[in-house]
């Protein structure tokens, strides 16, 4: 079987995670040592001195980037991340289940599923309850390429959650 998801590509995930926390960490203690810094300043100023003006200039100035800086990195770069280390997590430990299928056709429109961009397989494969065939779709992320499937190619596939995790090619 071929792999579609390997266990390194989670490990890889969970370090660059890890460095883009300490990275934000690290900009938020700046800040509260440029705020601390300015607290001082203000505090050292004699009363109703006209460079107050100033600080509180500077202080609102350095409060508006960060404020800016932390929702464009937590609200696209963070969230994005989190969705897809959570999609990985759940590969790694959820239930999977096996299926043999003919292979239709791939479908490039780009959807969300679990805060994941994903596009679609289409597979045609037999229901044994219902004694009928039906369209299966597999999802797989928006930026990962198409297995190189021919149409009408009969694949074993595993999903979890209805996202390929391995697949074998049938003769």
């Amino acid at each position: 079987m071929v792999e579609y998801y390997k266990k390194e590509e989670f490990e890889k995930l969970k370090a660059q995670r890890k460095k883009t926390f300490i990275f934000f960490f690290v900009i938020l203690g700046v800040y509260a040592l440029i705020s601390a810094a300015f607290f001082w300043w203000y505090l050292t100023l004699p009363y109703k001195s006209p460079q107050i003006v100033w600080v509180k200039v500077g202080h609102y100035t350095v409060t508006g980037l960060m404020a800016i800086f932390s929702y464009i990195f937590i609200g696209i770069k963070l969230k994005r991340m989190k969705k897809y280390y959570r999609m990985l997590s759940h590969i790694e430990t959820g239930l999977r289940e096996e299926s043999t299928a003919s292979f239709i056709e791939n479908d490039e429109r780009v959807f969300l599923s679990l805060g994941v961009e994903m596009k679609w397989m289409v597979f045609l494969q037999w229901n044994k309850y219902k004694e009928d065939y039906y369209e299966r779709k597999v999802m797989i992320p928006a930026d990962k390429p198409f297995p190189d499937f021919k149409e009408g190619q009969m694949i074993r596939f595993i999903t979890q959650g209805n996202i390929l995790v391995s697949y074998e090619i049938l003769d």
